[in-house]
């Protein structure tokens, strides 16, 4: 070794981070997710092509029911509302000083004072 590079007894001199055996990770998560997005895209296309093909071949459209295939039964229904009275569906009509009063009734009622006071 040179004079510059001597070696110091108990210690080794560390080599360069490019040098060393093992690749640098510094891409990896790059290159995971470029890697990641081009095997969707060829996946896309090659869903959307063999559903061409598939669609070129057959007479039937795509999420078509063959006529001998039998429908799906009717839903249940979950309530059995019948018939709705309207007239039970409207709000009471009540002025703005019928409003004021209960909310000064329920406010002192809250505090633990005589609304009637």
């Amino acid at each position: 070794m040179n004079a510059k590079h001597t070696p110091i007894a108990g210690f080794r001199i560390a080599r360069a981070t490019a040098k060393r055996g093992r690749p640098a990770n510094r891409h990896r998560v790059a290159l995971v997710s470029e890697a990641r997005q081009l095997l969707d895209t060829l996946v896309a296309n090659e869903l959307h092509r063999s559903l061409a093909r598939v669609m070129r071949q057959s007479v039937i459209g795509h999420d078509t029911r063959p006529a001998d295939m039998p429908a799906s039964p009717p839903r249940r229904a979950v309530f059995n509302v019948g018939r709705i009275d309207l007239s039970k569906c409207q709000l009471p009509v009540e002025s703005i000083a019928e409003i004021e009063a209960s909310g000064r009734r329920e406010t002192l009622m809250h505090f633990g004072h005589d609304p009637d006071a």
